[in-house]
């Protein structure tokens, strides 16, 4: 594959762009157009027959952290939701309960 870019791109190198039919324009274009992947993916080390399956891992990696992201804020809502409706129940029992204060409220749901 690598040799027939090197052809590609060495035939049509010295030729005027616009003198060239439109399949050698579109032939030489791809040509580039490869080996400039190519060397895109050399230059950060993804250029090896292991490069798919690191991409695909990574991906995997990141589904996870997004997945792991939602249920960190979906547990913190819920924290913050059962701490705001165990204060306002206690705040109710209290408004019930003249005779004792809001400590032993607190202390009787703590037991």
């Amino acid at each position: 594959m690598k040799d027939e870019l090197d052809n590609v791109i060495a035939r049509y190198a010295g030729t005027n762009f616009c003198q060239l039919a439109a399949h050698k324009q579109a032939e030489y274009l791809g040509a580039l157009a490869q080996r400039g992947a190519s060397d895109a993916l050399k230059a950060i080390g993804l250029n090896d027959a292991g490069a798919a399956s690191d991409i695909r891992d990574i991906r995997d990696l990141l589904r996870g952290l997004r997945v792991l992201k939602h249920a960190a804020w979906t547990t913190t809502f819920h924290a913050i939701g059962r701490m705001l409706g165990w204060a306002f129940l206690v705040a109710v029992a209290a408004l019930f309960m003249k005779d004792k204060s809001i400590k032993e409220i607190v202390g009787v749901l703590n037991q």
